[in-house]
């Protein structure tokens, strides 16, 4: 029973350490590359569709880049398709000590990472022949102080139907919400897709045999809550899932994660896809109908930051499950939720290792008192015990029944 506990202790202290490592490289994370410019270009790729026989492309590149400014949150978007280009995290250091924030979503010769949504289909405004150019009454949006959300809508008009896409960013969110309503003021109805998906080149996973880490593929859907699918796996088969609730498309990098999750809507095709070196993993709506006069709104939210448990949990379901304990989950998730707790009344991660120890000490008083006690039993037996070797021998069912 001694040795029990103390490999419980061991483990309990090994565990705390892992968490209070990894809270810290996820702090102060390494670097990922060279960062990117607010002018970095984007390569006006349309993205590609679960269905499409051929990759959809065009080679354009777009100037008109315009920034969006939340308190944890910088982003770039193309107004030519209104992707997400790069994703600036104000709160996290490109390294420790460093004047640079972290960059996830970037656009770079040599490392893709960027979040694409459009609409397809008969009356779509993204198309073999390009992407949709939207315009905008500004090029520099920022959330005021004492603003808690920065909505900013980007337009554009054809044949009759007024397409908007409104990005929302909110205060102290990393979920950011990508709206589009179509008002259809023309005679005739209109058909539309709307797809979100993310892009990245193609990469092994990363890490080592001593500190394994995962960069690729993840989702959530009817029959899985949560798994992987690496670029491995995009390379040998294309995932086509549908969605009938609840569901996500991500791709990780570590201790960060970029999620496309659906609102209002069933029956969404999740996909992957690779194409010119690149993987893909998306989400496509069913087809939707806007009759003559009158307007639809499609909705979405792009997660796009750390790891945050609590905050992922209530922007999807199973989101928080991106945070891979392995196969000390049982015990590596309750204590991360108590180190996380104490840590945000002390407020030094130190303090709270040491006052976490105690506590599951504390917790394990009973099994210990009970282990001693037991113990000291065992000592006041143990002469009458050797007395009755020495009087009985080697006759071990008569020293039982003794």
């Amino acid at each position: 029973m001694d040795s029990q506990r103390n490999i419980l202790l061991i483990a309990l202290m090994f565990v705390s350490f892992m968490l209070y490592l990894n809270w810290n490289e996820s702090t102060n994370p390494q670097p990922q590359g060279p960062g990117v410019t607010q002018q970095a270009q984007h390569s006006g790729d349309v993205p590609v569709v679960a269905d499409a026989s051929q990759p959809l492309t065009q080679d354009s590149v777009s100037n008109k880049l315009i920034t969006l400014k939340s308190d944890v949150l910088t982003l770039t978007v193309d107004t030519q398709g209104g992707d997400i280009v790069q994703a600036e995290l104000n709160k996290y250091d490109a390294e420790f000590g460093s004047e640079n924030k972290f960059v996830l979503l970037k656009n770079q010769p040599n490392h893709t990472f960027v979040a694409q949504s459009g609409l397809i289909g008969p009356n779509g405004i993204d198309t073999l022949d390009g992407r949709a150019q939207f315009t905008t009454n500004g090029t520099d949006f920022t959330l005021a102080d004492g603003q808690d959300e920065l909505r900013v809508p980007m337009t554009l008009v054809k044949d009759g139907i007024t397409y908007t896409k409104t990005f929302i960013l909110k205060r102290d969110s990393y979920a950011v919400d990508v709206d589009y309503t179509i008002d259809n003021q023309s005679d005739k109805s209109a058909s539309v897709q709307m797809y979100a998906q993310l892009k990245q080149n193609l990469m092994d996973d990363g890490g080592s045999l001593t500190m394994p880490t995962y960069r690729g593929g993840v989702y959530s859907a009817d029959d899985a809550k949560y798994e992987k699918y690496s670029f491995d796996d995009m390379k040998d088969r294309n995932l086509n899932l549908t969605i009938s609730k609840d569901g996500w498309a991500a791709m990780m990098q570590h201790y960060f994660v970029a999620a496309w999750v659906p609102r209002d809507q069933t029956d969404v095709n999740l996909f992957t896809r690779t194409a010119n070196g690149q993987g893909f993993i998306g989400v496509r709506y069913p087809t939707t109908t806007v009759a003559a006069g009158s307007t639809v709104n499609l909705d979405s939210t792009l997660w796009v930051g750390p790891k945050l448990q609590d905050q992922m949990e209530k922007t999807a379901p199973n989101l928080n499950l991106t945070v891979d304990y392995g196969w000390l989950w049982f015990i590596a998730s309750p204590l991360h939720w108590l180190l996380s707790t104490i840590h945000g009344f002390v407020g030094n991660w130190g303090v709270a290792i040491i006052i976490l120890t105690f506590v599951v000490r504390g917790a394990m008083y009973p099994l210990t008192k009970a282990q001693y006690t037991s113990m000291a039993k065992m000592r006041l037996l143990q002469p009458k015990l050797q007395e009755m070797r020495e009087r009985i021998g080697d006759d071990r069912q008569r020293m039982s029944r003794k």
